[in-house]
């Protein structure tokens, strides 16, 4: 991942301009209207790969006690940058480097919630990352991912002119070239209920094709909301089961 960390290194002087306009103001859009409003926010929350720790000042707009965590020096500069220059609430927000998503500072069942937001496409393993996550939520948490989808017609066409060309469409797709995972709905599902997390809902988004068309096109990114499941207290320890068997 030291590559991607390296390419995000660079970029993070610049980063947090871009959630002013274009692509990334309507993800940021997405994520407050149809992601945040679903959930009750409250209690201490983790933002694993901040960044310019953007989506970290969301939380704590809403009432949570949040840590942004990211393995880039420099993001986590821009992060702190950013809070302290009054771009969002400013307020119970903390930022710090980390070696790795692999390895949390965060002790077990100690986060209310978590949000990782396009991390996990670079991590060698997604399911060592997802692990960790799950680890760190106690039970009833709630964890907010979002990850590439893999047949996406947008980052399909991306890839596909990086390759042919030997550079990126533009700097907003420079990403390409790091993104080493992508999913589909259903592995989506199984990969969070391989760490006890009960998927609550997917919601599929794209920054150029109207949310209309999505059903024929299909998403760039899979945003997937879950819960943390208390095996513990289960009858039958399947995910899948919990509803039947868990009170």
């Amino acid at each position: 991942m030291s590559s991607a960390i390296d390419y995000h290194n660079k970029i993070a002087n610049e980063w947090e301009a871009r959630y002013l306009s274009g692509s990334f103001a309507r993800r940021s859009r997405f994520f407050e209207e149809r992601i945040l409003s679903a959930i009750k926010i409250s209690g201490a929350w983790a933002d694993i790969g901040c960044g310019s720790g953007h989506f970290a000042r969301k939380l704590a707009d809403h009432g949570a006690a949040v840590v942004g965590y990211d393995g880039s020096a420099e993001m986590v500069s821009a992060a702190w940058h950013s809070a302290e220059s009054g771009r969002g609430s400013g307020g119970s927000l903390h930022f710090e480097q980390i070696g790795s998503v692999e390895q949390l500072p965060v002790a077990d069942g100690s986060l209310d919630g978590c949000i990782c937001l396009s991390v996990l496409e670079y991590l060698p393993n997604i399911s060592v990352g997802l692990g960790e996550i799950a680890r760190v939520v106690k039970p009833g948490g709630v964890v907010v991912l979002s990850i590439p989808y893999r047949f996406s017609l947008v980052r399909l066409a991306q890839a596909m002119r990086t390759r042919l060309s030997g550079r990126a469409v533009n700097a907003g797709s420079q990403y390409i070239a790091f993104s080493r995972h992508a999913v589909t709905k259903r592995q989506l599902v199984e990969l969070l209920a391989a760490h006890g997390l009960a998927t609550e809902n997917v919601a599929g988004f794209d920054p150029f094709i109207p949310r209309s068309l999505l059903q024929l096109t299909g998403p760039s990114l899979f945003f997937a909301t879950a819960r943390r499941v208390d095996l513990a207290g289960c009858k039958d320890t399947s995910v899948a089961s919990k509803s039947r068997s868990c009170n």
